[in-house]
Order: structure tokens, then C-alpha cells, then sequence
């Protein structure tokens, strides 16, 4: 699921319609750098103040062992304990931090690595599920979500596991016209052209954008919550069983159906 999310990232924020998220203080050199060019309290500001007021609503930031490893040093990462006094939980600026290697990073045009950032708001990403038929499946022992198969002549036993889900990123659609199957491959989902925003930016007195990536780095939400219109939820709960009926066999992933489903919070 992680990966899905990344290579979602990794096109949505690529997308000419995006350019607007992206806050870039990264040097191509390690000569070349200083504090400015490196994800430090000051240019975490620097990326959500461009969200104006709405700054308050990030929760969570994610980035590369490296990058968490620096803040550390710089006693810049909080530790503060689960409700049980065990585990500890990162924070940094107050927002959840989330460490993944599996986040992009790039070689400087010169030398040094740039690493990159994300941002979240509250639900950046939907999430859908669908139970499978408990019904016996055929030629095999079990049912179509967990299911026995045995190759004898091998002396090899598989168990089957089944998902349907749909995992989609709220403020932009997926443009299915490229995928050649009935789901996307990782490397179509990562294909910027693939990604349109959708909904507008938000509007700052000083007429600036969104929050953004920081190229050193960090990119921004897709956005924050406004009120839901009277009826919006039933229709959304309609359409989603709509086009969870649509599947046939069973999906790992399908971000084509998605295309129905408005979001649970309009972002601005």
C-alpha cells in the first residue's frame, strides 16, 4: 500500500497542474549549501505558511531517514509517547513524522543528493473496500478471498490472499486513457501526465498558493477540509457502491473506478 502512495506522489506533484505545491530550496552542490537550502524549522515555515491560515490543518510530514537523521542532529525532532508511555512517536513542528526510504531522491547536478519532503492534511488519501464472496470458490479449497492451492507434482502449497480496494488521492483525478490494463501499474500511476488537479488552489492575501514540496524538500497538502454540502455524503456512499459493483474478479488496486468518487472533504 506505502508503495502505491509514493508512486501516486511521485506524478501528482511532477503534473503541471501542481506546479503550484512545489516550494524548491534544494542546492545541486554540497558546496552550495546553507541553511536556506535544507529542511530545517525555518523553511518547514517557509512551506506552510504559502497555505496561509489553512497551515494549521498539515498532521503529517514524511520524509527520508537521511533527512530525519539531520533533523535529529539539529534537536529538531520531538519524541513524545503513545497513551500507554511505551511507544515513542516522532513529531516535528507539531505534525506526525512518517520516515520512508522508499521517498524520492535524485543526485545533484554537481554533487550531494536531494531528497523530497511531502506535506499532508487530514485524509490526503481515500481509501475504499469491498468484501469478497464467501462462497467456495471453484477448482480450489477456500473462498475467493483466501483461498488453498496445492501443486502436488511440485510438493508446493500456496495461500491465496484477495483485496478489493481503491486507494485515490483527494483533489486530483486520474486520467485512465494510458492504462493498458484494468488497473494501473506502478509505473503509469508514477507517469505525470496521467494526474490533473482539480480543485483550486488556496487563496492567499498576499497571492500566494499552496503548500508545497520542499526540495530539500517538502511538498504540499493536497489540500484542506470546507463544509460538505447537504446530501453530499449519501450521493458520494452511492456512487462508491457503484463502482465497487463494477469490478469483476477480484483487484489488487484499481484507481481507474475512483474517477467517480468526489472526495470526503472539498480542499481549497
Amino acid at each position: 500500500m506505502r508503495g502505491l502512495v509514493v508512486s501516486c506522489l511521485k506524478a501528482i506533484f511532477a503534473s503541471a497542474t501542481m506546479s503550484g505545491n512545489l516550494l524548491a530550496i534544494h542546492s545541486e552542490s554540497v558546496a552550495g549549501q546553507s541553511a536556506s537550502t535544507r529542511l530545517n524549522g525555518a523553511t518547514f515555515v517557509d512551506a506552510t505558511v504559502r497555505l496561509g491560515d489553512r497551515g494549521d490543518r498539515l498532521t503529517a510530514v514524511a520524509m527520508h531517514s537521511a533527512t530525519e537523521a539531520a533533523l535529529r542532529k539539529l534537536d529538531l525532532i520531538d519524541f513524545v509517547p503513545d497513551s500507554e508511555g511505551k511507544a515513542q512517536i516522532r513529531t516535528f513542528q507539531g505534525r506526525r513524522v512518517v520516515v520512508d526510504d522508499n521517498l524520492p531522491t535524485r543526485a545533484g547536478s554537481t554533487d550531494g543528493t536531494v531528497y523530497t519532503t511531502y506535506l499532508f492534511g487530514p485524509g490526503a488519501f481515500a481509501k475504499g473496500a469491498a468484501p469478497l464472496s464467501g462462497a467456495p470458490g471453484a477448482g480450489g479449497i477456500g473462498t475467493e478471498g483466501v483461498e488453498f492451492y496445492r501443486d502436488a507434482l511440485a510438493s508446493d502449497s500456496d495461500l491465496i490472499n484477495r483485496r478489493r480496494y481503491i486507494l485515490h488521492p483527494r483533489g486530483v483525478k486520474f486520467n485512465s486513457a494510458s492504462v493498458a490494463g484494468d488497473s494501473p501499474t506502478n509505473a503509469e500511476l508514477e507517469t505525470a501526465a496521467n494526474w490533473t488537479r482539480v480543485f483550486e488552489k488556496q487563496k492567499r492575501a498576499d497571492g500566494g498558493g499552496d503548500a508545497q514540496q520542499l526540495n530539500g524538500r517538502s511538498r504540499g497538502p493536497l489540500g484542506s477540509p470546507a463544509p460538505i454540502r447537504p446530501g453530499e455524503i449519501q450521493l458520494w456512499v452511492k456512487r462508491f457502491r457503484a463502482a465497487l459493483r463494477r469490478f469483476g474478479a477480484a483487484s489488487r488496486f484499481s484507481i481507474r473506478l475512483s474517477r467517480t468518487l468526489p472526495p470526503l472533504w472539498r480542499l481549497v
